[in-house]
């Protein structure tokens, strides 16, 4: 499965589509999170961009469907491509602020030493 296809589809339906097609749009990521459709590294790079509409869209309801999207996503995510989440939490509110509290939770943290064994 091509995630770039998908990603930058999913890009241009929340830079320009409609509120309709930025939930299709982001719901499909979602789904094919939730069912573990991607390699690691392919759902990483979904995890990125799915971070950066939390954090940059102007619409509450694309910033909540993403962090929900990577809340209940069938993979674990590095601590540090989440990690900008956890500097966002102060300005967010309610529901945002539970979706961001349990991926940190449930991400994986590196040894202290660096080590990149999981």
């Amino acid at each position: 499965m091509d995630e770039r296809r998908l990603v930058d589809a999913a890009r241009l339906a929340v830079a320009e589509g409609s509120r309709q097609e930025r939930y299709e749009a982001l719901g499909a990521l979602s789904d094919l999170l939730r069912g573990a459709a991607f390699t690691q590294d392919s759902a990483e790079r979904v995890a990125a961009f799915l971070v950066e509409v939390a954090l940059t869209s102007r619409y509450e309801d694309d910033r909540e469907e993403a962090l929900h999207a990577l809340g209940d996503a069938g993979y674990a995510w590095p601590y540090q491509l989440v990690k900008p989440l956890a500097d966002a939490v102060p300005p967010m509110g309610g529901a945002e602020s539970d979706h961001v509290q349990a991926i940190l939770e449930n991400a994986e943290h590196e040894d202290a030493g660096g080590s990149a064994g999981s």
